[in-house]
């Protein structure tokens, strides 16, 4: 996980759609309001090739590479129609489950480019992963309604709102991902993505920090157009597209200090 910076596009289709899905939570309130029955239309999902490239085509929370767009998830940070605990588990108020965060269903901010992995739980319950409807929060207390999720602390990871190594660092001895200080929110998001049980993401984060090391270890033998394609290659490994930057950012800044300032 790297922190994402999603500036809200400005195209006419983009604008077309916000227009759409506005009148689309307008509705929705209303029937909300009036007790009438609700659902929610997957409008959400038509600008999926435009988050899928704010994302460089990787899943926001483990970074995996997504091949194609139409593999990827375009989930909701906070889950649209019901919400479970860590353990997944419904979360209730007075006897009644949780409604989900209805009001956000259609706000583009509140959407992430995801894989089917971490968004779509697994059947194992031992080893349980994956997001969907889970959305721990502290001291349980949940929003209801718009406007109280505000007062809400997340104990997931939202790598457009953070930066996720705030919370989590690579730990190149045995290519897992260690919470900072074992705080709940790095631990927890951890757990819940699966990201030291995934033997895929472990061996790609390894590979990406073996990477960056094989770079900075050619840099003393290499002069001229060779050391400039390097040094080129370094800088786009830290624009963080490829997948795994976490793991490479870490082997970058074991060696930014004293033996390349430029890429500081």
């Amino acid at each position: 996980m790297i922190k994402i910076n999603f500036v809200e596009p400005t195209t006419d289709d983009w604008n077309t759609w916000k227009e759409t899905c506005n009148k689309k939570k307008e509705a929705l309130l209303l029937l909300v309001e009036r007790g009438e029955e609700w659902e929610i239309d997957n409008v959400y999902k038509a600008m999926k090739d435009v988050y899928y490239a704010k994302c460089c085509g990787k899943c926001i929370y483990c970074e995996k590479k997504i091949e194609k767009p139409y593999q990827s998830e375009i989930e909701h940070y906070r889950p649209k129609k019901r919400v479970t605990f860590r353990d997944d588990t419904p979360v209730k108020k007075n006897g009644a489950e949780h409604q989900g965060y209805y009001w956000l269903a259609y706000d583009w901010d509140n959407l992430l480019l995801s894989c089917q992995v971490c968004n779509k739980p697994n059947n194992d319950e031992e080893n349980k992963l994956g997001k969907r409807n889970r959305f721990p929060v502290e001291d349980n207390y949940y929003a209801t309604s718009p406007g109280e999720e505000t007062n809400e602390k997340p104990l997931l990871i939202n790598p457009t709102k953070e930066d996720p190594r705030d919370y989590i660092e690579y730990n190149p001895d045995n290519g897992y991902i260690d919470a900072i200080k074992n705080n709940n929110k790095g631990s927890i998001s951890i757990e819940i993505f699966g990201l030291n049980i995934r033997d895929d993401l472990v061996d790609g984060r390894k590979e990406a920090y073996d990477k960056v090391n094989a770079l900075f270890a050619k840099l003393p033998y290499v002069k001229g157009v060779g050391r400039q394609e390097v040094l080129d290659k370094l800088e786009e490994i830290k624009s963080g597209m490829h997948p795994h930057a976490i793991a490479a950012f870490a082997a970058i800044e074991e060696y930014k200090k004293d033996v390349l300032p430029v890429l500081g």
